[in-house]
């Protein structure tokens, strides 16, 4: 990696709440050092008012955070130009009820001028956050798993409750150029074997983990998403609402 004046926070996916929130970020040029975020200027893309700024996650304050309706980014713009090498993220730490705020995917990108963005770093599945809980990431390291724990820690109810049959469509290898036209995946998604109606149906990019589309499953069980034409292999995954149960599909290529 290389010394940048821009460095930021883009959210894409919370823990499906209606709000994005994060408590605290830091950023280090050396794993377990000094956090390097002052003497700088914070910005966001939106929050929901005062005292909710993107510089709440700068302030080494657990009791403050970001706070924004929807999705966005959180960015810090420091004097000169600094090599992170390492990050953390701090959930909130005020009440359990909306831990949901907290980000599930993720990109950490840099910038030289805070308008061309290249993204460093690609964070997806952080899921069951704890209050004031703090997650560190090592750039580049493209992490998928909350804390670098196995898949299922935390998640103590997963089973595979919840099937999808293969969305239509042919596996393409990865590497494939993305689509030119824009295209869809479909499929049944069946519980017990049973098609079933009323789950949760999303998309997910295989290269970043950003969530691409979503559907409800119809009464026969049948969805279709639109995945546009930036995507070429997507991952496709159904949840009961209820428990948050599900299956992936893996490197799926819409048709």
């Amino acid at each position: 990696m290389a010394a940048h004046l821009y460095w930021r926070i883009n959210v894409a996916q919370n823990n499906n709440s209606s709000n994005t929130s994060i408590a605290e970020i830091q950023m280090r040029t050396t794993a377990g050092s000094a956090d390097q975020c002052t003497g700088g200027t914070a910005t966001d893309s939106g929050n929901i008012g005062t005292g909710y700024e993107g510089a709440k996650v700068f302030d080494d304050n657990a009791a403050t955070m970001w706070n924004k309706g929807g999705v966005g980014w959180v960015r810090y713009q420091f004097a000169s130009a600094v090599d992170i090498v390492e990050y953390t993220v701090a959930s909130r730490n005020d009440n359990s009820a909306y831990l949901a705020d907290s980000p599930f995917v993720w990109t950490f990108e840099y910038s030289d001028d805070g308008s061309a963005w290249t993204v460093a770093d690609s964070v997806r599945s952080q899921y069951a956050w704890g209050l004031g809980e703090v997650r560190t990431f090592t750039v580049g390291a493209n992490t998928g798993n909350p804390g670098g724990q196995s898949v299922g820690v935390g998640m103590t109810s997963i089973r595979p409750a919840v099937e999808v049959t293969p969305p239509s469509g042919n596996v393409i290898a990865l590497g494939k150029a993305p689509a030119t036209n824009a295209r869809t995946v479909s499929g049944t998604v069946t519980v017990g074997g049973v098609a079933t109606g009323g789950l949760l149906v999303r998309a997910y990019a295989k290269a970043t983990g950003e969530l691409i589309g979503q559907a409800t499953s119809a009464g026969d069980g049948s969805y279709s998403i639109n995945c546009g034409n930036s995507w070429a292999d997507v991952y496709v995954v159904a949840f009961n609402p209820t428990t948050y149960q599900m299956l992936a599909f893996d490197q799926v290529g819409p048709a």
